[in-house]
């Protein structure tokens, strides 16, 4: 049986379970439209719904567990932009998306240069990259706690030993926290950036480069004119979805830190996650999750307007 007649059997037994299912004759428009809903259901319950809710949370407030709402219109708002732990929290909050980003960014295509190119033990090296991705997440910070500890810690004990400074450093103290826990995001999250580069890396067709060597381009040359204008609009999707994805990451800094010392690594997800769940202020996190979803719409539209406007699929060659 080929595989068109297969195919034809399995549809027409499609139609026929739908057909007895509604019991009558349908076309196929309806029946694609009866496949497609059970998705758009799952969708709107798990996406739609909570959106919301968490808009009209946000304009009422909220009595302890028992979640009796009571309207409070733009209260949360005007308390939420009047506090200073809001926009000390922004603050962080940045500082963390774009550092962590734009390390793993440029780490990423440095590596995914290198392991483009042909040495031995290459396909080891690619595998074992990934190796931080897999860690779950609350290993790899128990691991950074006890590494960079100001008492225990190896890696203190290793910079003390070497002479390169005279006491532990207090990685984890008021100066250092934020550091340290974009040190952390950028050792977890940048195999994502690696194995993206690196797959367009493979995808860009060798005449190029035995063309720009007629042309007597070097390899600065070569990797300006020919690999980074091939690079970018890959470049340009990773930027936006590592910004997002650490904009609103909670995980890792909130297991490394708590937000601490003080408020100095907290970031805008612990602190609804504070409010919410220690405060039980509901609509006062609300408020602070819809500032922070706003904050992302925004800046996504205008990171793609600039994108396309600049000529975004056209710059690859």
């Amino acid at each position: 049986m080929s595989i068109m007649e297969r195919n034809k059997r399995s549809w027409q037994s499609i139609r026929g379970f739908a057909s007895r299912v509604v019991r009558r004759d349908i076309t196929e428009s309806e029946l694609g439209v009866s496949l497609i809903v059970p998705t758009l259901l799952v969708f709107a319950v798990i996406v739609i719904f909570p959106l919301l809710f968490a808009i009209y949370l946000g304009f009422h407030s909220s009595s302890g567990f028992s979640m009796t709402l009571e309207w409070a219109g733009l209260s949360n708002y005007t308390r939420l932009f009047s506090t200073n732990d809001f926009w000390v929290s922004l603050k962080n909050n940045v500082v963390w998306a774009f550092g962590t980003m734009f390390l793993q960014l440029v780490l990423g295509v440095a590596i995914a240069l290198l392991l483009h190119r042909e040495f031995k033990g290459r396909k080891l090296f690619r595998g074992a990259v990934l190796f931080p991705y897999m860690v779950p997440t609350i290993v790899a910070v128990f691991n950074f706690r006890w590494i960079f500890n100001a008492t225990y810690g190896v890696f203190n004990y290793l910079i003390v030993t070497a002479g390169l400074v005279e006491e532990p450093i207090v990685f984890f103290g008021y100066e250092h926290a934020m550091t340290t826990a974009i040190l952390l995001g950028v050792w977890r999250f940048t195999p994502f950036v690696v194995i993206t580069v690196l797959a367009r890396l493979q995808t860009i067709p060798p005449s190029l480069y035995e063309a720009a060597e007629l042309d007597g381009a070097y390899k600065f040359a070569k990797f300006r004119y020919v690999t980074l204008p091939q690079l970018y609009n890959i470049l340009v999707i990773v930027v936006l979805l590592r910004s997002v994805w650490m904009f609103k990451k909670f995980a890792p800094i909130y297991l490394l830190t708590g937000g601490g010392p003080g408020i100095s690594t907290q970031i805008l997800p612990i602190y609804a996650y504070i409010e919410a769940y220690q405060g039980l202020n509901f609509g006062y996190a609300a408020a602070i999750a819809n500032v922070m979803f706003v904050i992302m719409m925004v800046a996504g539209f205008l990171y793609l307007q600039k994108f396309y406007k600049q000529g975004g699929t056209k710059n690859e060659a």
